[in-house]
């Protein structure tokens, strides 16, 4: 648990995102509700316990044999969620997601133990030891240990090769070859030592291991032989074979090996003719000889068969689902192979597997709908149960229009396959509010919104040719769908009109119009159509030009753009047509692509290929180019003004530290493309996290450069005039955020960004607007006043933090501050780090720059060999009581030179009263309880190990929050500054004659100012007796959890830093 549940728990404030908030100004985010529906997996996989493990886009979860859902992790926004995944020996899983080798380790609860990303695409297999053996297309071999690291690396043939894990912690590894035709299977330790490797002339297509570790493998042979079936003992002395003679009528292919829990097994083959494809079943005993072939399924050659379809059962027995175009087929078959029972199932397909009370768990695709159904069957297939559960269904963004009246309109896609398909359009209003919600059925996958001239309209069009993901083999697609066009008042949402089209395989634009019209531009064939409607949806005009439209946009002012191939001229051009019909146009030298990507004021912008690459061009109103610029190194489509007088682009940078981007930011004159200013380095986010976008503010002159990392949405502000900074901020999305959709600025100078956001661990992912407020527009706050002390964080930097005091005789700010080193890559204690942020401040100053100290080389709880040094320079700002912003700079190599801001909050409430800047005095003292004053907040040591200490937070009756900022013990050093802390958190509702007991906790995974901490544990307990105001006595135990400071007690004598403040 981090500890900012912990605090928040103790303060019973309830960690949430709320959908709205009513304070102007203010930033906000709204959430997307999301319905309960059915779960749809992807795959499963059945526990020795009778749980059951669902692994699917939206997360993977974990059912007991009750059926009630215990664990749930979600997945990612735009990440392919967890598709597969593969059970450990200790009822945890290890999961995947699509990206390359992205592996996810959780535990029985579905807890996460460790992320892993590898560089190469690979194959993996849990070990029986805790750990995981991963293999990569590169040619290693790597043993991933209970925490995820890397234990062991051998290196392998280069390719993807098949794994097994062993009883022992092991591995069996099979290797392909190529020509000649030969595979080899090797044998390795838990250790990563070769034990033994043979090899066959045939081509290993899959490989399963029994509990006792022996080998079955199948492929196919030479060209003289069928399909060979192989099985080995643990120490690879053969056992039995079986090697089919060719038959050229079926070229058996698709080998699928399966264990039955006695350990024998079933080979699964597949093979064409000319009108079906015939799937047979070779089922082999415990001895591994072939005791029955049957050619169990004839299906039509467009049916998909799943690869887990045949289940071996204990006794030589086999079930078998036959895949249909209506209903699969269910065939039992005896130790003889005599077909024992035959009937029908609900579902188009099934995998099978085998639940711990015998029955049968099937996953298919539902008839109809392709909806992913799970249920149970009995051993002569009916069925038993559906113990599909629900949960909040996730949502893609489909649409996102940023008004300039403030309101935001959403359209958001379930995205689960299940009947009702549907589009909801949400009204946000300025202030975060939802104004009203309508819904629509969705019946293509392409969806357009357009908000103009009071009406918001969904347009949808272009079925695409199947249901299913690219590269994924499903059923038949439903049948075409027409071409949609709804539109609601945008005020309330009341219906306005709706049309239909017929399905026409064409690509369409659509566009509301200012004078509340609407627009349609459409391409098939060798034309290209501009139909125009009232604004009752009657069509007013309808024009047919030549040439093949690829590319359109279409603007609220009237204009109509689009890219253009006429073959029988034969040219390419660039056209616009404007409110009146008018075209203007523009021939375009190229073969290599050309894309409209956008018209603003009566100027088109598009995207051509030439020979080096891709352009940016821009057009005139009278259709003449004007100028281009190459998109090489641009992070974002450049984005015009509203005028259509300026342009405002980004580019890449070559200077970029490691996982930094930087940019340059510019700002173009429209008529010729001349550079009016320039702003360069700007640092962004960690780029595998991040997509720019740029937004022009026109009515407060500002450009935003806005992002989204795996945690946050960052937005940099700059003056359009001259390109200054004006500042930096962050907020919390959720915690994950998915790539920003688009961005934009409100008339209050709020960032809107819209993104799909997982809120929760346990939620499915849904789409969302995170608005921040323009904080650089407000008077700052005095920073020399106690009442900006006590703890302050990040609230999407979980883990990580900082405590401030303000030292009114010394005039000096005190704020140690508490993360992890640059990229947290050991994700230990080693990883710990802690600054000071201190120095002195002017009287009245409402901006303080301060030196950014390190104290290294010192020793738990024992004086002598600490030093500090300056690494960097810090910015603070504060726009009230209770939100900021530090601003740091690194100076390089310390920290790897990192710069960047951080939005400070408030970690827990003020404990003194605070000044706010005009002059008004927010009060916050509190009365003193159980011998605890709020004027004990503060910087706390001891004298004789100067360098190390604690800051208290005090609230009397209500939280005790203590950070412990020291270093590693004696004789034990896990990083070289040496650099330790600790967390000392609890109540004070039970304290008594200023005596009270609280836990330590150690937070540890975190990455500096990017990654939350994963793992946050109490490992000791602190009693702490105070002795007045600047007096007090800490007593500490660690316990076994402690590492190499378990068992360590001690106490120590603590003065506070300035005195008793009054």
């Amino acid at each position: 648990m981090h500890f900012r549940y912990l605090l928040q728990n103790l303060l019973g404030v309830a960690a949430a995102f709320a959908a709205a908030t009513a304070t102007a100004g203010a930033s906000w985010r709204y959430l997307e509700p999301q319905a309960p529906r059915a779960v749809e997996p992807a795959d499963y996989r059945l526990g020795t316990d009778g749980s059951l493990w669902l692994f699917g886009n939206d997360g993977v979860r974990r059912v007991d044999a009750g059926g009630a859902t215990t664990g749930f992790l979600a997945a990612l926004p735009q990440t392919g969620g967890y598709p597969a995944g593969q059970l450990t020996s200790d009822g945890g899983a290890v999961v995947a997601s699509p990206n390359n080798c992205s592996l996810t380790r959780v535990d029985s609860a579905v807890r996460v133990r460790w992320k892993r990303l590898l560089p190469e695409y690979c194959v993996f297999v849990p070990a029986a030891d805790d750990a995981v053996w991963v293999a990569d297309n590169g040619g290693t071999l790597i043993k991933l240990g209970a925490d995820g690291g890397i234990a062991r690396q051998v290196s392998i043939a280069p390719g993807l090769p098949l794994l097994a894990a062993m009883p022992d912690g092991g591995v069996a590894v099979s290797m392909n070859l190529g020509t000649p035709l030969r595979s080899t299977l090797t044998r390795y330790s838990r250790d990563g030592e070769p034990l033994w490797s043979l090899s066959r002339n045939v081509y290993f297509a899959d490989i399963a291991a029994s509990p006792d570790g022996t080998l079955t493998v199948g492929g196919a042979g030479a060209d003289t032989d069928g399909i060979a079936v192989y099985r080995f003992r643990a120490d690879g002395t053969p056992v039995a074979e079986y090697i089919a003679p060719r038959d050229p009528a079926r070229n058996e292919g698709n080998i699928v090996v399966r264990l039955a829990r006695d350990g024998s097994a079933s080979v699964t083959t597949a093979y064409y003719t000319t009108a079906a494809i015939v799937h047979a079943v070779y089922r082999f005993g415990t001895d591994g000889q072939l005791a029955w072939r049957k050619e169990a399924c004839v299906q039509p050659s467009n049916t998909y068969m799943p690869t887990e379809a045949v289940l071996p059962l204990d006794g030589g027995e086999a079930a078998v689902a036959c895949s249909g175009t209506d209903e699969a087929r269910f065939l039992r078959f005896d130790a003889h192979g005599t077909a024992v029972a035959d009937t029908l199932l609900p579902t188009l397909s099934a995998e099978l597997g085998l639940r711990a009370d015998g029955t049968l768990q099937a996953l298919g695709y539902a008839p109809g709908t392709y909806a992913m159904r799970l249920y149970a069957i009995d051993r002569d297939g009916k069925t038993v149960d559906a113990p599909m559960p629900s949960a909040p269904e996730p949502l893609d963004l489909a649409g996102r229009v940023f008004a300039d009246d403030g309101a935001s309109y959403l359209l958001s896609r379930a995205a689960l396959l299940a009947e009702p398909r549907r589009l909801t359009l949400a009204k946000i209003d300025a202030n975060g509010a939802l104004v009203w919600r309508r819904t629509f059925a969705a019946i293509a996958p392409l969806a357009q919104l357009s908000v103009a001239g009071g009406q918001a309209c969904v347009a949808q069009s272009r079925l695409r040719t199947s249901p299913w993901p690219s590269g994924f083999t499903g059923p038949p697609p439903p049948p075409p769908a027409p071409v949609s066009i709804a539109c609601v008042a945008s005020g309330d949402g009341a219906d306005r009109w709706v049309r239909t089209y017929p399905t026409d395989g064409a690509q369409h634009w659509f566009g509301a119009q200012d004078d509340g019209t609407f627009a349609h531009l459409s391409s098939q064939g060798s034309t290209h159509t501009i139909v125009r409607h009232d604004a009752a949806g009657n069509e007013v005009a309808r024009v047919e030009r030549s040439g093949y439209a690829n590319s359109g946009a279409i603007d609220a002012a009237g204009d109509i753009a689009a890219g253009v191939y006429d073959a029988v001229t034969p040219r390419r051009f660039v056209v616009r047509y404007d409110a009146q019909g008018a075209a203007h146009s523009a021939d375009i030298e190229t073969t290599a692509g050309l894309e409209v990507v956008g018209v603003v004021a009566g100027r088109v912008q598009a995207l051509v290929g030439t020979s080096s690459g891709r352009e940016y061009r821009w057009f005139g109103t009278d259709g003449a180019f004007q100028w281009s610029r190459p998109m090489v190194g641009l992070v974002a489509l450049p984005v015009p003004d509203r005028g259509g007088e300026s342009v405002y682009l980004a580019e890449r940078l070559t200077l970029s530290t490691p996982q930094r981007l930087a940019v340059r930011l510019m700002r173009l004159r429209a008529t010729d493309g001349s550079v009016v200013w320039s702003r360069s380095p700007v640092f962004l986010a960690p780029t595998e996290f991040s997509r720019e976008r740029i937004a022009l503010d026109a009515s407060s002159a500002q450009v935003v450069l806005a992002y989204a990392t795996s945690n946050r949405v960052q937005a940099q502000r700059f003056d359009a005039r001259d390109g200054a900074p004006i500042g930096e901020q962050a907020d919390a999305c959720a915690v994950y955020c998915g790539l920003i959709d688009a961005v934009g600025i409100d008339p209050q100078g709020l960032v809107r960004a819209a993104l799909p956001i997982t809120p929760g661990d346990a939620t499915a992912a849904t789409t969302a607007i995170v608005a921040l407020r323009d904080t650089f527009a407000q008077p700052p706050v005095r920073i020399d006043q106690v009442g900006l002390g006590g703890a302050w964080w990040a609230p999407y930097a979980s883990g990580e933090g900082f405590v401030a005091d303000w030292l009114p005789g010394a005039r000096t700010w005190f704020m140690p501050w508490f993360t992890y080193s640059r990229y947290g890559a050991g994700g230990g204690l080693a990883e710990q780090r802690w600054y000071v942020v201190a120095g002195t401040v002017g009287e009245g100053a409402t901006q303080a720059q301060l030196p950014i100290l390190e104290t290294t080389g010192g020793t738990f709880d024992a004086a002598g060999g600490a030093t500090v040094r300056r690494v960097g320079t810090a910015t603070l700002r504060f726009t009230d009581c209770d939100n900021g912003t530090l601003s740091y700079v690194f100076d390089a190599p310390h920290n790897d030179g990192a710069t960047g801001a951080i939005t400070l909050s408030r970690l827990s409430p003020a404990t003194r009263d605070c000044t706010l800047a005009d002059g008004t005095i927010e009060p916050h003292a509190a009365a003193t309880a159980g011998g605890f004053d709020a004027r004990m907040s503060g910087s706390w040591y001891e004298e004789a190990t100067s360098g190390q200490g604690l800051q208290f937070t005090v609230q009397p009756g209500g939280v005790f929050f203590a950070p412990w900022f020291t270093f590693d013990p004696a004789g034990a050093s896990d990083d070289p500054g040496r650099q330790r802390w600790y967390t000392l958190q609890g109540s004070l509702a039970n304290a008594t004659q200023g005596r009270v007991v609280v836990p330590i906790a150690e937070a540890t995974g975190g990455a500096f100012d990017s990654t939350p901490a994963s793992r946050t544990v109490v490992v000791g307990a602190a009693t702490l007796t105070m002795q007045g105001c600047d007096r007090a006595t800490l007593e500490y135990a660690f316990d076994t959890a402690a590492g190499d400071l378990a068992g360590r007690t001690g106490t120590i004598d603590l003065e506070k830093a300035g005195g008793c403040t009054p």
